[in-house]
């Protein structure tokens, strides 16, 4: 890869087209169709629930009804009702009844089949739609819509102005699906906004492998064609320590996608197939998690490949066997990784371990949450150049599998990345990212964790710092420090490490094996003064355990003089 050339690298032009943006019209007649002694009832809508997600693609009919009741404790309700709910009148009772107990509606069958004739003569329709994202030639958020052919950006017009677009009367997406993404407009153009943010962002994380993984997670814009393209989009994983910057940067990938609030993030604890349900709730829309346990890393590895392959996945029920699509990707953040790395699961990845310290964020614009919201108008800006991502893929992809030696699915994981940085670099008009050097700075790691026995000894590393953070490793009775070799009792270090994770038991035996082939380990127990027998391990690289080791045995130290001077004098006296 040393006669990479950037200028071979990316030959294909990219011409950035006109935006046009325009206001739907909707008009604002009520029609006030039924109403008695107590109540009245208006059809405001009549809703066609598009729901691309099947295939062939399914409408349904809701109509949108708002139900005011009178008298003392007067109130105002908005119902969607289904198809169900309007089979009769007894239907339609018991389901406005479920909003409300003041209402009574004396009205016979036929008098009903007549409302709903009227309904459907008067009342306007409006589109709705089962998930948003990319399909039927458009992406979807809650409050806008982008078309693919025209290019053209159109913002849904308010059918109750004194509501958000987060609410039944104004969403174009479902509400009961979790994801409804806005997207928030600014004063200034989204052009600026794209400058201002990659500029920012590459200034504040310049490093190689947060700048693929973060490609990587822009690339679900485009996850339909990838997955024809590629053949497989790997679920993207933010490690690292605790204060790192990995739930900063995650938080600005999800404000892209138009999802700003912290609800729009799963919970790390959440189960596989509560995951693989989302992973069918949208579609071109990464499903953000915060903060995966080590225990359902274990419980994801089989899923990672339905994940990458977009596999359905099938859940045995009484009745048969239920299948969930996938239609999107996975972005998650966590303090641990994969016990039980291979090359099957390392490549159907992407991954990068951060560290505290590494990235300095103090003048970082986009912990503000309104500041945020910005970047969700840089995603119509990529949008514009779906037409064309192929092209780009394909050189791509030709180039690096051309000059990586080695074969596999991280050169086409890789060609992702790629593809969205060289977009960045043409809509800025400058190479801001170096991609040839992004490149060869990824491989070299992704080939350095190809060692499954280094990959462990670095876990044990990571588990070791956790526990000395937490205070659950002792100075003077668990370890010491000599210059900069930490001195581990293995038999206390694996007790203490047991009791506080019953799910992943380990032995001293199962530590030497998984360290064996790591320089910095000498697993020959040497008797050490107060701590017992004990290992060596060299930490001189890993700054932060190294420093937190010492800030730990200054303390203790200063500590272990005082109360010795304390007794030193009662002694005297």
């Amino acid at each position: 890869m040393t006669n990479f050339k950037e200028k071979k690298f990316l030959p294909v032009p990219v011409v950035q087209p006109k935006q046009e943006y325009s206001q739907n019209e909707f008009a604002e007649e009520v029609q006030e169709d039924y109403e008695a002694e107590n109540a009245s009832v208006e059809v405001i809508r009549i809703l066609v629930k598009i729901d691309s997600r099947t295939e062939p693609q399914t409408k349904s009919e809701v109509v949108m009804s708002k139900i005011r009741t009178v008298g003392k404790n007067s109130n105002e309700f908005t119902v969607r009702l289904n198809s169900r709910d309007l089979a009769d009148v007894r239907s339609w009772k018991i389901a406005i009844s479920a909003v409300t107990a003041n209402l009574d509606i004396p009205m016979k069958e036929k008098d009903f089949r007549e409302l709903k004739q009227k309904w459907y003569e008067n009342a306007k329709n409006k589109n709705i739609f089962a998930c948003a994202g990319s399909q039927n030639g458009q992406f979807i958020w809650a409050n806008a819509i982008y078309d693919f052919a025209t290019q053209k950006l159109t913002y849904a017009q308010k059918i109750d102005e004194t509501k958000t677009y987060d609410s039944v009367e104004n969403s174009l997406v479902e509400m009961n699906n979790t994801c409804r993404p806005m997207l928030y407009p600014v004063e200034r153009t989204s052009e600026d906004v794209f400058r201002e943010f990659f500029t920012t962002l590459y200034r504040t994380f310049p490093k190689s492998e947060v700048l693929v993984c973060f490609g990587m997670a822009l690339g679900t814009i485009f996850w339909d064609i990838f997955q024809k393209k590629a053949e497989g989009v790997p679920p993207i994983f933010f490690i690292g320590e605790s204060h790192s910057g990995k739930s900063t940067i995650v938080k600005t990938i999800s404000a892209i996608f138009g999802l700003c609030k912290n609800s729009d993030f799963m919970s790390g604890n959440s189960t596989p197939y509560a995951i693989m349900q989302e992973l069918y709730s949208r579609m071109n829309i990464p499903v953000f998690i915060e903060e995966l346990p080590p225990e359902i890393f274990g419980k994801l590895t089989p899923a990672v490949k339905n994940i990458y392959n977009a596999i359905s996945r099938g859940r045995g029920k009484k009745d048969g066997v239920e299948k969930t699509k996938i239609l999107t990707n996975l972005v998650s953040t966590s303090n641990h990784f994969f016990k039980d790395i291979s090359l099957e699961l390392l490549s159907r990845i992407a991954f990068v371990n951060m560290k505290k310290g590494e990235f300095n964020l103090e003048n970082f614009p986009y912990f503000d949450v309104e500041k945020r919201k910005e970047l969700s108008q840089i995603l119509p800006v990529f949008l514009r150049y779906r037409k064309g991502i192929v092209l780009v893929y394909k050189s791509i992809y030709g180039q690096l599998n051309k000059h990586i030696p080695e074969k596999g699915r991280h050169i086409s994981n890789l060609a992702i990345s790629c593809t969205m940085w060289y977009l960045v670099n043409s809509i800025l008009k400058y190479p801001l990212v170096n991609l040839t050097q992004m490149v060869i700075d990824y491989n070299n790691t992704y080939k350095g964790y190809l060692n499954a026995e280094i990959k462990s000894s670095d876990v044990i590393l990571n588990d070791i710092t956790r526990m000395v953070e937490a205070g659950r490793l002792e100075y003077g009775r668990d370890w010491k420090l000599v210059e900069s070799t930490l001195k581990l009792n293995l038999r206390k270090y694996v007790e203490k490490f047991n009791i506080f994770n019953p799910k992943e038991m380990t032995t001293p035996a199962q530590i030497r094996l998984q360290v064996a082939n790591d320089k910095r380990f000498d697993t020959k127990t040497i008797p050490q003064k107060d701590i017992g027998r004990a290992i060596s391990i060299d930490i001189a690289e890993n700054s932060y355990l190294l420093e937190k080791l010492q800030n730990q045995q200054r303390v203790a130290s200063v500590g272990w003089y005082s109360l010795n001077n304390e007794k030193e004098k009662k002694d005297e006296k």
